[in-house]
């Protein structure tokens, strides 16, 4: 193994001087494996707690063989940065010197996107996945070359091999830093954006960029997941690369300034924000690995202020929301005099019944999610279902106190736009942002204030006796206990502007749902007004 302080000297040393090291540190171990009659490729080794098959003319894989881990300040400040459970792309991941060791560090709970262009980095990446396979769920390789939205092109050839075999001149090297370049037949192309779409990432924790001159062209097309996700960004820059490129070194660097990143080098200390100074203090013909990170603006008090601003604006849009519902054809027809009656109070409470069964479960199981969530958000999720658990069978209760003959296990089964509610919540509760169902939570709990007038007219102009209407009058009064909750759990746990659109788009999407169901109850009332079949007859028809 090579000691540490050599690899720090290395830090600044050019690709030729470094790849010219390689070849005098290598170069006996070869040897005297050529003589032994032992194998230089497909070579089988651990470092680190890692299997990896090695070819030692390659100099990626010679610096693995020779010192256990490549880029080791790199590999450290991932180490320090990415945690259990995050999920991370890899994009120019090659034989996967850094996807493993990231695979490592991010656990069972973690994922990482493996991203590679050509096929013949491709295949070593899979061959050392296959030597690993605890490791191997929790890598996504993917055989694509990222490029900006407005150019997507594939190039025929990548960089992907740095042979320590031959002369430095040769002249099938890349002029600029010494690869050779290999074929990227069978590679899609996509950007960034559209491969986070694609596999349906609930967020994205940390990118690595090491592209040899294309990250400006990657983080073009990655504008949707930085503003909204705002990852890590471990970056390679080398300058030399951009010298053949229609973009200039700067750009890549002012993308990141311009979504609010500022730089730091791989041992934390702060860089400029001058992409001129960063690139005037890399010699040429070396790189630099820099971390990129958004500036956080606000301290705690300022995000409590700002979030009750957001949470105003949010009952706001749910006032104007139910204000839409009283104009609404169902809502007047509802209200229409002579419409309403029992059976229709009984229908309405059976799907009730149906939905709210699953409350308590689906939002206890937000509080098992496989990835890692903050453990009072955990405790409030599960306190809530507790409390939930059990209040469908009011909704029984109400409608057996009308003179219906009606046990939960024997009720009809959900109307379709009830069990697309239910499924819905499980969806909501089971994937995406562990925020959003407080979304759902947030309307429920303060519906009253909206459909009192409805309860009115049931209780005063049909008659439904008192205790027909416990589910809505034991629910007032908790659910204004809860309403209270959910207000300090979305100022509390909601930390971005991501987390209050996955509050708002819940909010919104499960409202709709809840009024397709009115609609579909009401056509079943006007139906067993007609006097059709419906789902409900055996129920509706045998009133004591």
């Amino acid at each position: 193994m090579l000691p540490r302080a050599l690899h720090s000297r290395l830090l600044l040393t050019s690709t030729r001087s470094k790849l010219r090291l390689l070849q005098l540190l290598i170069g006996p171990s070869s040897w005297i494996r050529k003589i032994l009659g032992l194998p230089t490729s497909g070579l089988a080794v651990t470092r680190q707690g890692l299997k990896w098959s090695l070819d030692l003319s390659e100099a990626i894989e010679a610096n693995l063989y020779l010192t256990g881990r490549y880029e080791p300040e790199l590999s450290d400040l991932m180490e320090r940065e990415i945690t259990p459970g995050s999920i991370v792309l890899d994009i120019g991941a090659n034989l996967g010197a850094h996807t493993l060791p990231l695979a490592q560090r991010v656990g069972p709970e973690g994922r990482i996107i493996a991203v590679e262009a050509t096929d013949f980095a491709m295949k070593k990446l899979q061959v050392n996945l296959s030597l690993n396979p605890s490791l191997e769920s929790r890598v996504t390789p993917v055989h694509a070359f990222l490029c900006d939205p407005e150019h997507s092109d594939l190039p025929s050839y990548v960089s992907s091999s740095w042979s320590l075999k031959g002369g430095l001149t040769s002249p099938y090297r890349n002029a600029l830093d010494l690869g050779y370049a290999k074929p990227t037949l069978g590679a899609q192309t996509l950007t960034l954006d559209q491969l986070v779409q694609e596999l349906e990432l609930e967020r994205v924790d940390a990118i690595k960029i090491d592209v040899d001159g294309h990250e400006a062209s990657i983080l073009r097309g990655a504008r949707a997941t930085l503003q909204k996700h705002s990852p890590l960004i471990f970056l390679e820059c080398s300058p030399i690369h951009y010298e053949a490129m229609k973009t200039t070194f700067r750009e890549q660097l002012d993308l990141l300034l311009a979504e609010g990143y500022r730089f730091e080098d791989v041992f934390g200390n702060p860089l400029s924000s001058d992409p001129e100074q960063i690139r005037a203090s890399i010699p040429r013909g070396t790189l630099i690995n820099i971390l990129a990170k958004k500036q956080v603006h606000q301290n705690h008090l300022e995000l409590k202020n700002l979030n009750e601003e957001r949470l105003e604006l949010l009952k706001h849009r749910l006032s104007a929301y139910m204000a839409g519902q009283r104009d609404s054809w169902s809502y007047l027809k509802v209200i229409r005099p002579g419409y309403a009656s029992k059976e229709l109070y009984a229908i309405y409470m059976i799907e009730t019944y149906h939905y709210t069964f699953h409350n308590s479960r689906n939002q206890a199981r937000v509080a098992a999610r496989k990835e890692s969530l903050d453990i009072q958000y955990m405790k409030f999720c599960l306190h809530h279902a507790e409390e939930e658990a059990g209040h469908e069978l009011m909704a029984v209760h109400d409608v057996k106190n009308l003179g219906f003959t009606v046990e939960p296990s024997h009720l009809p089964s959900p109307l379709p736009a009830t069990q697309k509610l239910i499924d819905y919540l499980y969806e909501v509760s089971d994937t995406g942002n562990p925020l959003a169902r407080l979304g759902y939570s947030f309307w429920a709990e303060r519906v009253y204030d909206y459909i009192s007038p409805l309860l009115t007219l049931m209780r005063v102009g049909v008659g439904i006796p008192k205790n027909a209407m416990s589910f809505f009058t034991a629910h007032s009064t908790i659910d204004a206990k809860h309403a209270v909750e959910i207000d300090r759990a979305m100022i509390r746990f909601a930390k971005t502007d991501a987390d209050w659109k996955a509050i708002e788009s819940c909010m919104l999407e499960s409202l709709d749902r809840t009024i397709a169901m009115t609609h579909e109850v009401l056509a079943e009332y006007d139906r067993f007004l007609a006097g059709e079949f419906t789902r409900y007859d055996s129920i509706l028809k045998g009133r004591k």
